[in-house]
Order: structure tokens, then sequence, then C-alpha cells
């Protein structure tokens, strides 16, 4: 081996193991489970701290009684051994410790629903209505003829030409009378 040809496969094998010692570090920094901070609990004002949990008394004990013996097991087509002596077992109920009853804030009553703000009725202009799109197409092309900028709407089965919606009942009774001086027959809906 020529002496170039070990100092580049010296230079790769150490480039090699310095990236696998830098991915080994990257990793444990990046995989390592960071600590969380704590979670503030806030309650509403005038909730009250609640007390921690009382320790249960510890569970009764059993007075140490005679032995159970063991069931033997059975062989298929051996006799039936006779049966084990009955064993009187009495049983100790624990008498529950008088808890104190948990104290339930009480609930405000609900508070009424604030006052929907008054429905606004505009005063539509309607110029017409047709079962068929194209009676109500030619009119609207006969409207915007005449300067007007009327729109379709259908509604209830029906195609309905409109000419505007106003606010004000003034400015709908100005375009109605602008619409039966060029001879349409116009009404306002609501």
């Amino acid at each position: 081996m020529r002496p170039n040809t070990v100092l580049i496969a010296a230079t790769v094998l150490g480039l090699f193991l310095v990236s696998i010692l830098a991915g080994y570090i990257a990793g444990e920094r990046y995989f390592r489970p960071r600590s969380q901070p704590p979670v503030a609990i806030v309650r509403p004002p005038g909730t009250p701290t609640p007390r921690p949990p009382e320790r249960m008394p510890p569970p009764p004990t059993v007075p140490p009684g005679p032995p159970v013996a063991a069931t033997p097991r059975l062989r298929v087509g051996a006799p039936s051994p006779a049966a084990p002596p009955a064993v009187a077992v009495t049983p100790v109920t624990p008498t529950p410790a008088e808890a104190p009853a948990p104290v339930v804030p009480p609930v405000p009553p609900p508070e009424s629903p604030p006052e929907a703000p008054p429905v606004e009725r505009l005063s539509i202009v309607q110029v017409g209505a047709f079962e068929r799109r194209e009676n109500a197409d030619a009119l609207i092309a006969r409207l915007r003829a005449d300067g007007f900028q009327p729109y379709l709407v259908h509604e209830d089965g029906l195609y309905k030409v409109r000419a505007g919606a106003f606010r004000e009942r003034a400015r709908a009774d100005e375009l109605v009378e602008r619409l039966r001086a060029r001879g349409y027959p116009v009404m306002i809906v609501h």
C-alpha cells in the first residue's frame, strides 16, 4: 500500500467515527424527555380550596382460624374421596367511618339570555315571479336595458326578479315609482 492510501483510509475512518459520535450526542439531546413546567390550577373566585383526601383506615384483620384444606385433584375413574369437613366462617363487616358530607357550593341561577337585536326588515322591490327561468331571464334583460340592476332569486319554487332591497322604506318607494313610470308591475315584499 502506498502511504497516501493509508492516510486517506485513516482520514475516512476518523471522519466516520466522528460523525457517529456527533449523531449519538445530537440524538441524546433530541430524544431526552424534557421536564414540563408545572401547571397552574385556576379556580373561579369564591370556590373553596379542596382539602387533601383523608387516609383510609387500615382494613380489619381477620382472626386466625383453622387452616382450610386444599381440594385434592381427582383422576378420571378413581373413587371420589369423602367430602372435606365444613368450616364455619363468620364474615367480618367493617363499620363505615362517618365521613362529613361534601360541601357543594350553591349554583347560581342561569342568567336570562341577552335580548336578541330587533330583526331588521328590508323593503324588497320585486318586479316579477315566474315558474320558468327563461321568462325571468327575459325580464332581467329588459330591466338592464332600461338601466336598472335586477337580480334573480329562486325561492318557493319560483324565479323571482328583484330590483333592490332597502333599509329605508322611502328609498324603496322611489325605486317603485321609477319602475312604474317605465311600465313594470312592481310590489314591495318583506
